[in-house]
């Protein structure tokens, strides 16, 4: 099946080939968030995420009505937060607090645009959504290779060193949703399939 909505199947890492830093990540749905303290979820009063949200952040996360949809909203962020630090190439060694989310609903799920300590970078893009019934939700993000982290230099040497508006606002392809199955090698599918069958039985 495909999804309207990304620019690739898998995270991927700028090339010489590319003219924009690409990248996508996706979250799968936790166990069911509980309640604590009657009003708050379980995701509301980790110390250790609260770290990691801004306080706008937060606040839309917590004005959603029920505990899924808070949940549905952090993963949002967070998904929104990683595919700009991998984009970046520097993960999550880029302080999560120190990026801003602001996320805009669209028919095929949100747009978003993200501030670094209060200041907007014009330069980037993130579109996103659920890939799926289950809610898992990923987000690609598109940026300048001239943000690319790259310590020794060599790798970033290698890209483009500008791109136009135009590139950064081109379609945004679909996704492909594969199962583990498609990407068994011709020569092995009969043999992934019987060790499925053998593990069901």
């Amino acid at each position: 099946s495909r999804r309207n909505f990304g620019d690739n199947s898998r995270p991927a890492r700028p090339s010489a080939a590319s003219s924009r830093a690409v990248s996508a990540e996706y979250l799968r749905p936790a166990a069911p968030p509980r309640h604590v303290h009657g009003r708050s979820t379980a995701i509301d009063r980790d110390a250790s995420l609260s770290r990691r949200l801004t306080a706008s952040e937060w606040a839309t996360v917590r004005a959603a009505e029920t505990d899924e949809a808070k949940a549905e909203r952090f993963r949002r962020f967070w998904s929104c937060k990683e595919a700009f630090t991998k984009g970046r190439g520097d993960g999550l060694g880029f302080p999560f607090s120190d990026c801003t989310f602001d996320l805009t609903e669209e028919d095929y799920g949100y747009d978003a645009t993200v501030a670094v300590r209060n200041e907007t970078l014009e330069g980037w893009r993130f579109r996103g959504g659920l890939l799926d019934a289950d809610g898992h939700v990923v987000t690609v993000s598109r940026g300048p290779p001239a943000d690319v982290v790259d310590k020794f230099g060599e790798f970033k040497s290698s890209l483009v060193a500008d791109i136009s508006t135009g590139e950064l606002d081109a379609d945004w392809p679909a996704f492909d949703i594969l199962s583990l199955g498609d990407l068994v090698p011709p020569e092995l599918v009969d043999a992934h399939r019987a060790a499925v069958a053998a593990d069901a039985a």
